[in-house]
């Protein structure tokens, strides 16, 4: 997996009980060293142990020895992972993935009461802007 700055990622992480479990969205803001991470997230050290004590296949590395990443979701805020926590497998960089694009969905015979629970459908799983309309 390769980090490069300012491009989107989406990413599942290997342990989702500590650190969550998928980031949708989230812009690479910088590339840390671990004395610099910690300056803005002051629990890396204790993350690190939770999950070497309880994933299998957590790297044995010290959290002095991982790399870290400042990202920033859709919202604004902030968030500091190691790269080494961030499951390969469920890893996209959207930016090199061909980057944000419209999507068109025609949906035949709706109701205009369908308008709201199609809306409402959109919004539970995403934070996009969006237009829904009749024709």
């Amino acid at each position: 997996m390769n980090f490069i700055r300012a491009n989107y990622y989406s990413f599942d992480t290997i342990a989702p009980t500590f650190i969550g479990s998928r980031y949708t969205d989230m812009k690479l803001i910088d590339i840390l060293s671990f004395e610099s991470a910690i300056l803005r997230r002051s629990d890396l050290v204790t993350i690190n142990q939770q999950i070497k004590d309880n994933i299998v296949t957590a790297t044995q590395l010290r959290a002095t020895d991982l790399t870290y990443l400042d990202f920033m979701d859709s919202s604004g805020k902030r968030i500091i992972l190691a790269k080494e926590w961030i499951d390969a497998n469920g890893f996209t960089d959207i930016t090199l993935s061909g980057g944000y694009q419209n999507v068109l969905i025609n949906i035949q015979n709706a109701s205009a009461d369908d308008l709201s629970i199609i809306s409402n459908a959109i919004r539970s799983v995403g934070n996009w802007n969006f237009d829904i309309s009749t024709q």
